[in-house]
């Protein structure tokens, strides 16, 4: 559900906040909407109801501000995102840092990832209203903080025994995933394992299957034993 902060006779540009009342408050749209008013700001739940929002709708959207809580969601989504926004910059609201240090970990090799940027939340409101202003120009984000814990690259070394294992693009997450389900578990216990929500289970191995070019969720269990699980267990 969209809550309106502010709507025109004619199509606005829109802002998206993506979390609960908890994450962005009312009080806080709005102070947005004050600050920045060349934007229509709204608030959705859930990522599953920004990806059913109508074709006139994802044409204006702009800015795509997604809460911390959702950041896994985010990942496994964005790819689909990217697309049905193309307009779009992406903004992970965080409080903790190390969240954030994940999703870049595991965006890094998405052709799209110069288009995700960061909004600290456990900052001063007249910062945080700054690099909103800053994001509304279309500017990607990337806090001092972030810069300094990111290592420098690593580049893995051949796996002789499964070289198709390097091509498939599967994220740490999807590996994990992936091996628990070889293991025959379902995707309630992989959930509760992984200390995720059993729908953000079922996006992973939506996005494995894809990945590996097989029909259904055997088939890549068949292909994940194949490979002697050397290939794509290592991080």
């Amino acid at each position: 559900m969209i809550h309106d902060t502010k709507r025109g006779e004619t199509q606005e540009d829109l802002a998206l906040f993506v979390g609960g009342p908890m994450s962005f408050s009312d009080t806080a749209i709005r102070l947005v909407a004050e600050t920045i008013p060349y934007f229509a700001f709204h608030r959705i739940s859930d990522l599953s109801d920004l990806m059913t929002l109508a074709a006139s709708d994802t044409a204006h959207v702009r800015i795509v501000i997604v809460d911390e809580r959702l950041a896994e969601d985010l990942q496994t989504t964005l790819p689909q995102l990217e697309t049905k926004f193309p307009h779009a910059h992406f903004s992970l609201a965080y409080r903790d840092p190390s969240v954030a240090m994940r999703l870049i970990r595991e965006t890094d090799r998405y052709p799209g990832s110069e288009r995700v940027g960061f909004l600290p939340m456990n900052v001063g409101v007249d910062c945080w209203l700054s690099v909103l202003r800053l994001v509304a120009l279309g500017q990607r984000y990337f806090p001092s903080e972030l810069i300094d814990r990111t290592p420098e690259p690593v580049v893995p070394a051949p796996a002789p025994t499964a070289p198709e294992a390097q091509d498939v693009g599967l994220t740490v997450r999807e590996r994990e995933v992936l091996s628990a389900a070889a293991e025959g578990k379902q995707n309630k216990l992989i959930a509760d394992e992984l200390g995720v929500s059993e729908h953000t289970v079922k996006l992973h191995m939506h996005h494995i299957i894809r990945k590996l070019g097989v029909k259904n969720r055997t088939e890549a269990t068949i292909w994940h034993l194949a490979q002697g699980a050397s290939g794509i267990r290592q991080s």
